[in-house]
């Protein structure tokens, strides 16, 4: 994905220029263009803090990833056999900073679900592992960004 455009990155389009693209979903792991996952400059900084009071991507603490492991990590609970069963449910407080693969941007990032069509996580729909299946596929990522378009500024508004 890339947080400058706003769109869907392919593997044709990576591969042709490998700063098209700032970070990328597979399963439930978020990786970002850099270190062991890409050619890029983007790292990524975690914070335990809601999207609207993240005003100002930080100076310093960009991590890459690495072989052992990602940037990005903490931002879901799963949920093991209490209600709803067996899910992944988005931090509500969580918001990733990141710096794109130019080296250049800052965007943060919250996730909203980990599930299509972004259901009600409270719903007998999605309680029940039948109909979650059926109607709310896992690996769809809802999120929601912004992204500082101006070159090396941080602030996030």
């Amino acid at each position: 994905f890339s947080l400058r455009t706003g769109e869907t990155v392919s593997g044709e389009q990576a591969e042709a220029n490998p700063e098209s693209w700032d970070d990328g979903f597979r399963g439930t792991e978020i990786i970002v263009n850099s270190g062991a996952s890409g050619a890029g400059e983007a790292g990524a900084v975690v914070l335990d803090i809601p999207f609207e009071q993240v005003d100002m991507a930080p100076s310093t603490g960009y991590e890459s990833d690495t072989e052992d492991a990602y940037a990005i990590s903490g931002w879901y609970t799963y949920t093991g056999e209490s209600n709803p069963p067996r899910a992944i449910l988005a931090k509500e407080d969580v918001t990733v900073v990141l710096r794109t693969a130019d080296g250049r941007h800052y965007s943060k990032l919250h996730i909203l679900s980990y599930y299509k069509n972004n259901p009600d996580y409270d719903s007998e729909e999605f309680a029940n592992l039948g109909t979650r299946v059926q109607l709310f596929p896992a690996q769809y990522y809802s999120f929601r960004f912004a992204t500082q378009m101006t070159e090396g500024l941080r602030e996030l508004n």
